[in-house]
C-alpha cells in the first residue's frame, strides 16, 4: 500500500482479467486496461477474439477475481 491513501481502486486487464495494480481512491472502483503479460499480448495480437471467446477467457488467470466487476 502506498503512503497516501487507501487503495480501493483495482486495475484489471480487460482481456485476461489479471489484477495489474491498485491505486488509492475514495470508493471501490474497477478500472480496465491492457496488461503486459506475454501470453495475453500474444492472444491479443492474433486473430480477433469473438465475444463468446472473450467471456470465456475473462475468467481465466484472474487471481481472486469473482466476476463482480460490472460486466454483463
Amino acid at each position: 500500500m502506498r503512503n497516501y491513501g487507501i487503495e480501493m481502486g483495482a486495475i484489471y486487464c480487460k482481456h485476461c482479467m489479471t489484477l495489474i495494480d491498485t491505486q488509492p481512491t475514495k470508493k471501490v472502483t474497477n478500472y480496465y486496461s491492457d496488461c503486459k503479460e506475454e501470453a495475453c499480448m500474444g492472444a491479443r495480437s492474433g486473430a480477433g477474439i469473438g465475444s463468446s471467446e472473450y467471456m470465456q477467457a475473462s475468467g481465466n488467470g484472474a487471481g481472486g477475481y469473482t466476476g463482480t466487476g460490472g460486466q454483463a
